[in-house]
């Protein structure tokens, strides 16, 4: 009483044999009828993505190596992702959350060269702090 793909084999229970194939009920069919895996979901030109590669959102399968950002878009490798979900840009690293430059750091919501600090929302340099604990800029 099981349905029989092409290669003579008897589908498992509750799958149905779609042109030779043996389906999920819930399994959407690609472009050439046929359906796709349960773990490969259906992109929007009706090919079954691999099941690493995320779909975006313009219905296109992610390489392996581009994970899927939070705007929906596909992250190229050298571009990393934030916990948010943003692809940082070309040549930019994540420190403590913020896309910043590779030479330097993320301190609060700002990239600033490295063994600085930020004071009153600006980057520091350690010999530039004071006693006081303020920034103190040279004046020229």
């Amino acid at each position: 009483d099981k349905p029989v793909n092409s290669n003579g084999i008897c589908c498992e229970q509750g799958k149905s044999n779609v042109n030779g194939i043996c389906c999920g009920q819930d399994a959407p069919l690609n472009a050439g009828g046929m359906c796709c895996p349960s773990d490969k979901p259906l992109n929007a030109d009706g090919i079954c993505c691999e099941s690493d590669k995320p779909i975006n959102s313009l219905g296109q399968c992610c390489e392996k190596d581009k994970p899927l950002n939070v705007d929906g878009t596909c992250c190229p490798q050298d571009k990393p992702v934030l916990i948010s979900g943003v692809c940082c840009a070309s040549g930019m690293t994540v420190t403590n959350g913020i896309c910043c430059p590779q030479n330097m750091i993320g301190i609060g919501d700002q990239c600033c060269p490295q063994n600085n600090a930020v004071i009153d929302g600006k980057c520091c340099s350690q010999d530039s702090i004071g006693s006081d604990g303020q920034c103190k800029f040279a004046v020229r």
